[in-house]
């Protein structure tokens, strides 16, 4: 990988006229890609998350909230309760 060549042939010379690889937007997402596994393991195996909790889980899909949330509320309306 090279840097991209100054826009200006008389600034060759001078490495502060080279533009630098922007390599910080990959390295960010590698960190809070790895940050977010080792959490997401430990809360599990901690036991520091809630049954209920889907969002973000492994086998367990915000699908899974959604139908609970629609049942809920049919039962509600169907024996006339509130939520």
């Amino acid at each position: 990988i090279r840097p991209a060549p100054p826009v200006a042939a008389d600034h060759v010379a001078l490495t502060a006229s080279y533009r630098p690889i922007g390599l910080a937007r990959t390295i960010y997402k590698l960190w809070t890609s790895l940050t977010k596994s080792a959490m997401g393991e430990r809360a599990e195996e901690q036991g520091m998350l809630c049954s209920s909790q889907a969002g973000f889980r492994q086998q367990r899909r915000t699908h899974d909230q959604l139908l609970t949330l629609v049942s809920a509320v049919e039962d509600a309306k169907l024996f006339q309760q509130d939520i």
